[in-house]
């Protein structure tokens, strides 16, 4: 009996084996991470078991540190939506129900995962059917590379990878702003050199590939506030981008693998192109090539490949773009590249070149939008515009678009045509910068911080505060709690700036089902403040004076549309609905104008009034730097009498420096990046010396002048003599009291006391001179003692100071 007990202990145990493996193996578990380690799949890199749920958390040592975890390319899991097999990694917290953000399956291995905390957690589940090998990770500290951020205000430069190009370091993170003062209307990147890690799928590079690891973001303004233009990586030189709010960010990224050289670019800031009567009937780039091959798209193109939507530029010499097939429903695509005002479209057809025959649109549609999934219709009095196409294959037919739109899409779609449909096109108008005085004045961009904008209320301080009233963010805005009238928004530009138009766009939330999916404002007025924010005056109707003007808004909630005013001087500016869409009010807007050329606040702490004429003479970009022509405040003119000019755009109050202690300071903003990544201001003041009244020269006084008339020559007239006079009457004080002093000290002096009795005779075969009278060659006064001694060495000799 003893043996076949033996034999079924042996066979329970394989038994229980068995069900273990098939029910699930332990796994799991807190790791303490110090020295770099794996986790796999249970029994990678055999097919995992089924029915398995394995949870691990990285924990570093300290809080500050991050972790970085790194897949092994052998990955395999059942691919299916990452429905049933999958691996998910998530930052410290628990992961949301049903989220899927950071489910990983299928063949491809996940990028680099960098934690944002000290905490990263490690999710497999499998369920019963189709397993694969699974997946390993390397996981470790995470050790930041060099820090290679820079800020830019050169109006040209060059930007480079760090150690191009030899090789740029791993996990670097690398933020390059540029930044040029005012004014400015485009900033132009243009890649000389560029070679990155490509995605293995793409394997050189491009705009269009995800570009998981090595890859440079350009934004047009400051980072995840702006708006992303591209994301580029490989080894391909990408196309000139060009940055229209005035701010342009490149965001260079590292993983901790492959490196190459990385890349070289230069920027060139482009001046605006301001005009009286600016007629906005520019080709935007079709015919030229300015709009590069990968934003011109179509719905399809004919088989043969030489009827591309590449080819659908206006007088291209190789046929046009063809779809597959002959439908309305076909459509040619252009991206902009960044918001534009388009005012008119021109069309023309093709003839084949291999056939002779002739292809060509008669009527078409036209269809903008400003993200590329959401298209408004070019209307007329309410009613879909149908264009007027080409009669011939050669002709180029031009037409005006009924209002003019800003828009960065732009798409076309035939609707009748002859023989077959065959484009080619160029699309006219400008940027909003080139109008005059037009400058995006930091909304867009970023360079507005989030607490200089305020409203008087918001539904959701957390996703509809007046922060996200950003034009062209990609969700929300700044929506009142309430629908009515008294609510406002309002915008702190920092400086008195020329105030000319604004854009506004309404507001979208994250779900098309919701109630606040789409928000804009049909109707709202505008009022403006100079630097002391509590004095308020509308934007009325003819400019001057008047009632308020009613300003018409959005007739929907995805297309921007430009409001513009006469120019006006302002600081605050507030925003007031007053009508609104269905599903309630909601914007997103830009305020555009441009600085005052000499705008500055005066660093004195006097107060400038009207009598004494404007402020000093301009500073470069509005700030008071040592060595700025003229004397801070007041510049010296040719009748010898102090005044100053200011330069404006339109009449303004008098500037009046704050009348506290601390005026003669000012504050430089700069971008920068803080611990946590966010844009902050630098709070280290800058002193300016205040201006000082040259010293009183020592020529005599002039002659009294004339009996001056009132006005500002005649109060600085009257300074200038009160202060001569004071100098004067405190130089004779002076001197009165040096006087008196030296008379006291001779009286009193052992020297005056030894004239009562004559000299002894000198000793013999000593000869001296006479002695000269109290007060001749000194001044009226005689020194005695140590100092007399050495006077008197100089006339005659004296065996000792008591011959005196």
């Amino acid at each position: 009996m003893r043996p076949l007990s033996w034999v079924a202990v042996l066979l329970c145990a394989l038994l229980a084996r068995t069900v273990s493996a098939e029910g699930g193996s332990d796994c799991g578990g807190v790791v303490v991470v110090s020295l770099p380690g794996y986790l796999t799949s249970p029994g990678y890199p055999e097919d995992y078991p089924p029915h398995q749920t394995c949870s691990w958390q990285l924990r570093a040592p300290s809080p500050e540190q991050k972790l970085l975890i790194n897949f092994n390319p052998h990955f395999d899991m059942e691919k299916n939506s990452c429905r049933f097999d999958y691996v998910q990694v998530w930052d410290d917290g628990d992961e949301k129900s049903g989220d899927d953000s950071g489910k990983f399956c299928g063949t491809v291995a996940p990028a680099p995962i960098l934690s944002s905390g000290p905490t990263l957690h490690v999710k497999f589940v499998s369920d019963y059917t189709t397993q694969g090998a699974g997946f390993s990770l390397r996981y470790e500290l995470y050790k930041p590379g060099v820090d290679c951020s820079r800020n830019f205000t050169a109006p040209s430069g060059r930007i480079a990878s760090p150690g191009h190009p030899l090789g740029y370091p791993p996990n670097a993170a690398c933020v390059f702003v540029v930044s040029p003062p005012p004014p400015h209307a485009y900033i132009l990147l243009t890649f000389r050199t560029f070679h990155l890690e490509a995605d293995p799928d793409d394997g050189s590079a491009s705009e269009g590939s995800a570009c998981k690891y090595d890859h440079v973001e350009v934004w047009d303004g400051l980072p995840t506030v702006g708006l992303l233009i591209v994301r580029l990586c490989g080894s391909k030189i990408p196309d000139p981008v060009v940055a229209v709010t005035g701010t342009m960010t490149l965001v260079f990224h590292s993983d901790n693998a492959i490196a190459k050289d990385g890349f070289s670019a230069s920027y060139t800031v482009l001046p605006s192109r301001p005009a009286e009567s600016f007629p906005c009937f520019a080709p935007l780039g079709m015919e030229l090539g300015t709009i590069p091959d990968a934003r011109v798209s179509a719905s399809s193109s004919y088989h043969t490949g030489t009827w591309l939507p590449q080819q659908g530029r206006l007088h291209h010499p190789l046929n046009a773009w063809t779809p597959a097939v002959d439908s309305n429903r076909e459509w040619i695509q252009v991206d902009l590249g960044s918001l534009k005002i388009v005012t008119a479209v021109a069309t023309q057809g093709a003839i084949s070149i291999n056939s002779g025959r002739v292809y060509y649109v008669t009527s078409y549609r036209v269809y903008v939008g400003v993200t590329g999934s959401d298209w408004s219709p070019i209307r007329e009095e309410r009613q879909l515009k149908q264009f007027v196409g080409n009669t011939d294959e050669s002709t180029v037919v031009q037409n005006k678009l009924p209002v003019r739109v800003v828009t960065r899409f732009v798409r076309v779609k035939p609707q009748t045509w002859e023989n077959g449909i065959a484009m080619r096109l160029e699309l006219y108008g400008c940027s909003i910068s080139d109008y005059p005085c037009s400058e995006k004045l930091g909304l867009m961009s970023g360079r507005l911080r989030d607490e200089q904008i305020t409203a008087s209320a918001s539904r959701d301080d957390s996703h509809w505060g007046p922060a996200a009233a950003r034009l062209m963010a990609p969700l929300f805005g700044w929506a009142p709690p309430v629908k009515g009238t008294g609510h406002w928004l309002q915008v702190d530009l920092g400086q008195v700036v020329a105030l000319s138009g604004l854009v506004v766009q309404g507001a979208k939330g994250p779900l098309a089902s919701s109630a606040d999916a789409r928000l804009f404002v049909r109707k709202f007025r505008l009022e403006y403040s100079g630097d002391d924010g509590h004095s308020w005056a509308p934007i009325t109707r003819d400019g001057a004076s008047g009632t308020s003007k009613q300003f018409d808004g959005n007739s929907n909630w995805d297309m921007p549309e430009v409001r513009r005013f006469p120019v006006v001087t302002a600081r605050y500016v507030r925003l007031y609905p007053e009508r609104w869409g269905a599903g309630g009010g909601g914007l997103r807007l830009e305020l555009l104008g441009c600085t005052l050329p000499g705008w500055v606040e005066p660093p004195t702490r006097r107060n400038v009034s009207s009598s004494e004429g404007p402020a000093g003479p301009p500073c470069p970009h509005g700030e008071w730097p040592h060595g700025c022509s003229g004397e801070d405040v007041l510049s010296e003119h040719s009748s010898g009498e102090r005044g100053a000019s200011l330069t404006t755009l339109a009449p303004r109050p008098q500037a009046t420096s704050p009348p506290d202690s601390t005026a003669d300071l000012a504050r430089v903003p700069e971008f920068r990046t803080g611990a946590a990544g966010k844009w902050s201001t630098s709070s280290s003041p800058r002193r300016h010396p205040a201006p000082t009244t040259p010293p009183s020269s020592s020529s005599p006084p002039p002659p009294p002048p004339p009996t001056p008339t009132p006005g500002p020559k005649s109060a600085y007239t009257s300074l200038d003599l009160v202060l001569i006079s004071i100098i004067g009457i405190s130089s004779l004080g002076i001197v009165l009291g040096a006087v008196c002093v030296g008379l006291l000290a001779f009286c009193t002096s052992p020297c005056q006391a030894g004239r009562s009795s004559p000299p002894p005779p000198p000793p013999n075969g000593t000869i001296t001179k006479p002695r000269l009278p109290a007060g001749e060659g000194t001044g009226g006064l005689e020194l005695c003692d140590g100092a007399a001694n050495g006077v008197r060495g100089k006339v005659g000799r004296q065996s000792s100071s008591s011959e005196a």
